[in-house]
This record gives structure tokens, sequence and C-alpha cells, in this order.
């Protein structure tokens, strides 16, 4: 496949074992996960380079894409007033009106999309009079997902 004008070279895609792929695309030239490729657009050439699946993951397909997906799954959550429990099974308790962290990618990320949980808690108290204390009248968690898909260029 030749790419031709108008559209600039840099809008052209590669060719690469007779499947095209699309500027800045990246992809498994192996069944193996062994030697991860991208599409160069300034040259409409193929780059690849030796690698492989992290510790903890497989080379399979899904969905018909070949990639490195986890082994296995863990899970966390934030629910009630206020309750958390880790990836690890931890659980915990807090108080307050607080945007947490719940989840997020750390450590060595390369070849890892960036992502985000972040939890908010909010709880409204009614206050009385004297020396009493403050009566938790009300409380909520909501959980947002943050998904930041960063080209790795």
């Amino acid at each position: 496949m030749q790419c031709v004008s108008p559209p600039p070279p840099s809008y052209c895609g590669c060719d690469h074992d007779g499947h095209y792929y699309l500027p800045g695309e990246e992809f498994w030239a192996d069944s193996q996960c062994e030697q991860r490729c991208v599409c160069v657009a300034a040259t409409q050439k193929v780059r690849c380079e030796q690698t492989k699946c992290q510790t903890g993951e497989a080379c399979s397909i899904v969905d018909g894409v070949r990639d490195c997906y986890p082994i296995s799954f863990k899970t966390c959550s934030a629910r009630g007033d206020p309750h958390f429990t880790t990836f690890d099974g931890r659980k915990f308790d807090f108080q307050g009106n607080c945007v947490y962290k719940l989840a997020g990618v750390c450590g060595d990320t390369k070849g890892r999309n960036h992502f985000e949980v972040r939890t908010t808690l909010n709880s409204k108290t009614k206050v009385t009079s004297g020396n009493t204390p403050p009566v938790l009248d009300s409380f909520s968690v909501s959980v947002s997902v943050i998904l930041t898909i960063k080209n790795t260029d």
C-alpha cells in the first residue's frame, strides 16, 4: 500500500507482514508477546523492540486483541459509612470529608495505561447544643474513575 497526496506522509500508516497499521498504532508482532511494535508516522516504518509481559500477566487474545492480560484479578471496595477493603484484604474505616485515591497505577508504569479510582467521602454533621459531641446525620461515598490513555511515543 502506498500513501498518496494530498495527505501529508505523517497521516500515512505502515505495512508490516501483510497488515496495515495506523500512525502511532502499537501491536505485538509475534504470538508470544515478545516483540512490541509501533507504526512511526514520520518514516511510515514499523519500529519494534524486544519485551515481554510483566510478572502476573500472560500473553493471550481477548476479544480479538493480542496483549498481556492479568492472570488473576483482585478487588478493592469502598462502601457504607465508610468501610474500605484493600486489594490485599486489609480493612480500614475513615471518617471525614476527603478525597482518597482508592486505586491507580504505581511503580514501574512502562507498558501500562495510567488510571486512577478516587472516592469522595461526604459527611454532614448535626450540631447539638451544650457539651454534646456532633452527631453524624448522613453520610455518602461516591466513586469516580479517571482513565487516561497516555501516548508513550
